[in-house]
């Protein structure tokens, strides 16, 4: 695991300049994939105005576009939002049987075939904005390690700054 995020950390910073703005999430989640597989995921900003989330922009692969619709809709019900609001810079990680109580794995991840769950929020102090990930896997038989997670919690400050370098440029 750890050859392959140095690999990925490499490219993710030699190459961030290179795709578009508008590609760059796809370009940067694809690399994650070879290093910590997921079937679908999320890269989202945003912030907290009197306590509730308001998205700021977002980008979906493999999950339909509307599902963020749905959550606009039920996200005062979001427990799993909220925890990690709790936990900035952590990276939290559900199992389908972890999450088969929550309201939000009901009404919408288990919709989209959602079965396992691993997410963070970066907020950026100086700005209010954060960046909120999220890794999906469809499958109920293969839950994401606690390598993969501590993984991951590595990678997104990685991701955070190549995209701003990769805005910037």
């Amino acid at each position: 695991m750890l050859a392959k995020i140095g690999s990925l950390l490499l490219e993710l910073h030699r190459d961030c300049r290179r795709p578009a703005v508008e590609h760059f999430p796809r370009w940067a989640m694809d690399i994650v994939n070879g290093a910590i597989g997921h079937d679908a995921c999320f890269w989202g900003t945003g912030n907290l105005v009197d306590g509730g989330v308001v998205p700021h922009s977002f980008w979906f692969h493999n999950v339909p576009a509307e599902s963020m619709q749905i959550w606009e809709q039920i996200k005062h019900l979001d427990t799993v939002c909220a925890r990690q609001w709790q936990q900035p810079g952590r990276v939290l990680n559900w199992t389908n049987a972890e999450l088969r109580d929550e309201y939000i794995y009901r009404h919408l991840f288990h919709t989209f075939g959602i079965e396992q769950y691993m997410g963070v929020y970066i907020p950026n102090a100086a700005t209010g904005i954060w960046d909120g990930f999220s890794l999906y896997r469809f499958d109920a038989a293969t839950p994401f390690s606690e390598e993969e997670r501590q993984a991951f919690e590595g990678l997104v400050p990685h991701l955070v700054e190549a995209r701003r370098a990769n805005y910037l440029s």
